[in-house]
């Protein structure tokens, strides 16, 4: 249902789907909940029968996973975190500032979600490992952000980083923000 959602909300430019990214060497990534591709310029390269398809990794805009409930014990961050750089060290695209992947992370319900455990888990992981969204429909959402000072000294996010590995600035003040819904 996600992926029709989306597909929905995209232009006839762009196809949601599911499966794996290959890249021209030949290497796969694991499953993958959504993938938006350029439907206009590279067609899949292989639609299994049951659904699976696999797509040109230089055709690749987002990647992204869809959970009903955060449960901890599952580890949902830890494995996208794990699938990022799997793709991002295994399977060979040029980088560029123009088109970078975006890695976003859904979960409907928070679950048993403790935000500081997340804070620790963000801490620890480098940026280019991380999701550039993770969201919980019923809580909010993790965005990389850059910083200012308001009038009483305090650190408050003015701008938000859709590709924190490529983004920053030198000396700017960065962080990762829950902002909450509601």
């Amino acid at each position: 249902q996600a992926r029709k959602i989306f597909q929905r909300r995209l232009s006839a430019r762009y196809r949601v789907t599911h499966g794996h990214i290959a890249d021209y060497r030949g290497f796969v990534s694991p499953q993958t909940d959504i993938i938006v591709t350029d439907s206009l310029s590279a067609p899949p390269l292989f639609q299994a029968d049951d659904g699976t398809v696999y797509v040109p990794f230089e055709s690749v805009f987002a990647l992204g996973e869809v959970k009903s409930t955060f449960y901890a014990g599952k580890q949902p961050l830890e494995k996208v975190i794990s699938t990022i750089h799997d793709i991002r060290t295994g399977l060979f695209r040029p980088a560029t500032k123009r088109n970078p992947l975006f890695y976003f992370v859904l979960f409907v319900d928070s679950g048993d979600v403790q935000m500081e455990r997340v804070a620790d888990l963000y801490n620890s992981t480098p940026i280019e490992d991380l999701p550039n969204i993770a969201c919980w429909l019923d809580l909010g959402t993790v965005l990389y952000t850059k910083l200012s000072k308001n009038g009483l000294g305090e650190s408050m996010p003015v701008n938000y980083l859709l590709s924190p590995s490529l983004d920053r600035s030198p000396g700017e003040e960065n962080a990762w923000a829950l902002m909450r819904w509601g």
